[in-house]
């Protein structure tokens, strides 16, 4: 048994590092979990990255968000709504939920 201190540390401490812990399936993404959270936290860890796996990242939002390059890619890399982006770039939810999917389905083919 947890003692309630030790218990309620623990739970201070998941709150603080936030939902980059948390992964969810997107199941209208057509890849597999391991591939997706893969994609997720290689994005979400981009200034971490080596300049190759950054390049990737930026030719992939420019390629596929066209206009909407700088919102796909606020999107990828940071743990932001959809909501938050859209009424930054002017972009509707649908829009970048579509755009995000494009991105990760094409992650393979580069």
């Amino acid at each position: 048994m947890i003692p309630p201190r030790a218990e309620m540390s623990i739970i201070l401490s998941y709150e603080r590092v936030g939902r980059c812990n948390m992964f969810k399936k997107r199941r209208g993404i057509n890849l597999s979990y391991p591939m997706q959270g893969f994609i997720c936290f290689t994005c979400l860890t981009y200034d971490a990255q080596p300049k190759t796996v950054k390049t990737k990242i930026n030719k992939l939002c420019s390629k596929i968000g066209g206009e909407f390059k700088d919102a796909l890619f606020e999107f990828v890399t940071t743990e932001k709504t959809a909501v938050e982006i859209g009424m930054k770039y002017y972009v509707s939810e649908s829009k970048l939920y579509d755009l995000r999917k494009k991105f990760y389905e094409s992650w393979k083919a580069r």
